[in-house]
């Protein structure tokens, strides 16, 4: 389907002004890493335990926003308003449960795995043991391609979340490929390349320990950015009729899915069967995430885990309310234009009413929520090579050198593995002429 951000404000975000809120903000997190990485590429005895685990070395305010940065990628930002719109206030609930369960379940079943598997990295180490070989492998690939989808749906925001803010004349064009024109097909690859290369490299430089430390500003970022867009978004005003039987329509059913439903609309029981789908799928799917995996042991002591779960929590609940009220507030305003075509850009037709300044503040946002998941999945899938690089070319093929002699050589061929298996696949889905908006 053509992507097309409906604006009836004459400001938008130029091209070199989204390289440069993208770029900018990637900066900052890239001199962050070089400050606190300097210590790793000096020492020469940093093992790549304490580079894949950071363990026992995180408390509870970097739990916490951890697990709150680690969860609140760029899909926030197309998927909650939508399924507010379409399955109204208890949708809204259960997307919102959806993402607290995981969190949940770590903070109770982390310690215990703490106390059994005291030297863990993934629960790839728990199934070894407990399943043996062959279910490792079955739950590993599962893990990876969880993880390839997950992170090309956010290069994929990035790209939609700036075209939908730039000049439609320069981006869209319903006979191009895609709908979108070679101008917006280039914009799109440089972001999505910036933010790849990036947030692979600073990763790759300081490992877990690094990725913990953005987390804590990206966290923090993302908390205010998130409250300072969405009032400015809810100050929209079209003036457009029908808004008071939008509203009373969204706030109490939703509009429901025109496949699903037909013309009837939407019940009470679509909106409880989608709440209770999204909370059985991304359960099982977050659980499958290595990167929140790695929280469990990176945490100094089970209590702070308990704590930091907690924590991830409680900011993740406003964060989620936001975004969904963002898609309510849309629908009332601009329901004709972004009903049934386009509801996974309602907050982008609120934003487009506003000054070009709100649109950077959007763009950075968007930035940090993205590299948020970035670094976290690109340490994830290099934790989940660690079993296989030490085991399997180490000792059993004696291919490579062993971690005493040469650690650098084993954590730098985990990340190329993660480069090649999970981020080359996701530039190139995410960046096809024919693609469709991914979400996760």
């Amino acid at each position: 389907r053509v992507h097309v951000a409906r604006t009836m404000s004459a400001d938008y975000v130029s091209q070199g002004g989204a390289y440069g809120a993208v770029y900018g903000t990637l900066a900052v997190f890239l001199c962050i890493s070089l400050a606190i990485g300097y210590r790793f590429l000096r020492s020469a005895t940093q093992d790549s335990d304490q580079y894949l685990t950071a363990r026992n070395s995180q408390g509870i305010v970097s739990l916490s926003l951890s697990f709150f940065a680690t969860g609140a990628g760029a899909w926030v930002l197309f998927t909650v308003p939508e399924a507010s719109i379409i399955g109204g206030p208890v949708a809204l609930a259960g997307y919102t449960l959806s993402t607290l369960v995981p969190i949940a379940i770590f903070g109770w079943i982390g310690p215990i795995m703490r106390k059994h598997l005291p030297f863990g990295c993934t629960f790839s180490d728990y199934v070894q043991l407990r399943y043996g070989s062959l279910v490792n492998v079955y739950c590993t690939l599962v893990s990876l391609l969880y993880l390839c989808l997950y992170l090309t749906a956010e290069f994929s925001a990035i790209g939609d979340a700036v075209l939908a803010l730039c000049d439609p004349a320069d981006v869209y064009d319903a006979a191009a490929a895609g709908g979108v024109t070679d101008k917006g097909h280039r914009l799109k690859l440089g972001l999505v390349l910036g933010v790849s290369l990036c947030t692979l490299l600073y990763t790759a430089i300081g490992g877990l320990p690094v990725s913990l430390v953005t987390d804590k500003v990206q966290g923090v970022g993302i908390f205010l950015f998130t409250f300072l867009v969405c009032i400015a978004a809810f100050t929209a005003d079209s003036g457009a009729d029908g808004r008071s039987d939008r509203w009373e329509e969204v706030t109490t059913t939703g509009t429901g899915d025109p496949a699903a439903t037909g013309a009837g609309g939407s019940t009470y029981g679509n909106s409880f069967k989608m709440a209770f789908i999204l909370i059985s799928a991304l359960t099982c799917a977050n659980m499958m995430h290595s990167g929140f995996q790695q929280r469990v042991w990176a945490a100094e002591d089970q209590a702070k885990l308990r704590k930091g779960a907690i924590g991830g929590i409680l900011l993740t609940i406003p964060l989620m309310v936001l975004y969904g009220v963002v898609g309510m507030v849309s629908y009332r305003e601009y329901g004709p234009f972004l009903f049934p075509q386009f509801p996974s850009f309602a907050g982008f037709y609120a934003l487009n009413e506003l000054n070009v300044g709100w649109q950077v503040c959007a763009v950075i946002l968007t930035t940090m929520m993205v590299a948020s998941s970035a670094d976290t999945i690109q340490t994830g899938v290099a934790a989940i090579f660690k079993p296989f690089t030490t085991y399997v070319l180490v000792r059993d093929w004696k291919v490579l050198p062993s971690e005493a002699e040469a650690p650098r050589t084993i954590v730098a061929l985990n990340f190329v593995l993660a480069a090649v298996v999970v981020n080359v696949p996701a530039i190139v889905i995410s960046t096809h002429r024919g693609d469709a908006h991914l979400s996760v």
